[in-house]
């Protein structure tokens, strides 16, 4: 379904094919904010075209990266579009802790290794564990394959020749091992890297350009559940009681969708080894912390 067909399609269950209610600005609107919706609700092997890798992530000198730090607009958030994160070095995924865990461990002096890494989120960042990050001299060399951070940069430093920018906030992994062209005051440290997998946020739909747009997932089956969700976010605006009908379609879609089109073939790992995106072992999508 084209957005264009989508909005033919409103017109006629809301019985309002000319847009005497709803003009295609509202129903644009809303289609946008439904298939934000409808994809975070859904598995990230239901919607592959979101995926994303962030690789090789220097992290900042609090072990931290937020979504500023990647590529892409992050869908549902750091908390809730991150469904995982890989050492960079050790290649050991993460396992995610809520605060309160993470405070648990604390308290019991827990030691973490790059053999078994964590992750936690604060406020809006995500925190990799163990961490530590060194506090550069302008004397030291920069050695390739290590990652660096550079918190503050000084005007007239430059960094162009390791790999990295002259800017506050940089992070890089650094491709040879020499000394900075420049290197005075600026605030620089060696820090750990990371791969973060992600959802990004879909194509916008606008209303300048949807006859030629096209949704950034394939398939069909989606699109019918971000058109039922789209259907019940209109209602919605003139508080119509039809607007729990649509959302209830869009909702059973999804549920089948997410049980139907699985991550892996059921016969080949056992259950306790399946695809889990945010913790020890699967979970479902309800448990993310969005």
């Amino acid at each position: 379904m084209t957005p264009s067909e989508m909005l033919t399609l409103l017109g006629y269950r809301l019985e309002d094919p000319n847009g005497d209610v709803y003009d295609n600005t509202l129903k644009i609107l809303m289609i946008n904010r439904a298939q934000n919706r409808v994809y975070t609700e859904l598995n990230p092997h239901v919607v592959p075209e979101l995926q994303s890798v962030e690789s090789n992530l220097a992290l900042d000198e609090t072990g931290a990266f937020d979504s500023s730090a990647l590529s892409n607009t992050v869908l549902g958030g750091i908390s809730g579009g991150v469904y995982d994160v890989k050492d960079a070095t050790d290649n050991n995924f993460t396992r995610k802790l809520s605060f309160d865990e993470y405070k648990a461990y604390i308290n019991r002096d827990y030691t973490y290794s790059t053999d078994n890494p964590h992750r936690y989120i604060l406020g809006t960042k995500q925190y990799y564990l163990p961490f530590t990050a060194t506090l550069l001299e302008n004397t030291d060399a920069f050695a390739s394959g290590s990652y660096y951070y550079i918190k503050t940069f000084q005007a007239g430093d430059d960094f162009v020749n390791v790999g990295g920018a002259n800017a506050s906030g940089t992070r890089f992994l650094c491709t040879t091992s020499a000394d900075a062209t420049t290197f005075t005051t600026s605030v620089v440290y060696l820090v750990h890297g990371v791969n973060v997998y992600y959802k990004k946020q879909p194509t916008q739909i606008t209303v300048a350009n949807y006859a030629t747009q096209s949704f950034t997932v394939e398939n069909e089956n989606v699109h019918d559940a971000i058109a039922f969700y789209a259907e019940s976010l209109l209602w919605g605006v003139n508080n119509d009681s039809r607007k729990g009908d649509a959302l209830q379609e869009a909702s059973s879609l999804i549920e089948t969708l997410n049980t139907t089109i699985t991550a892996t073939d059921s016969n080949s790992i056992d259950d306790k080894e399946y695809l889990d995106y945010d913790s020890e072992y699967s979970l479902p999508l309800s448990s993310w912390e969005i």
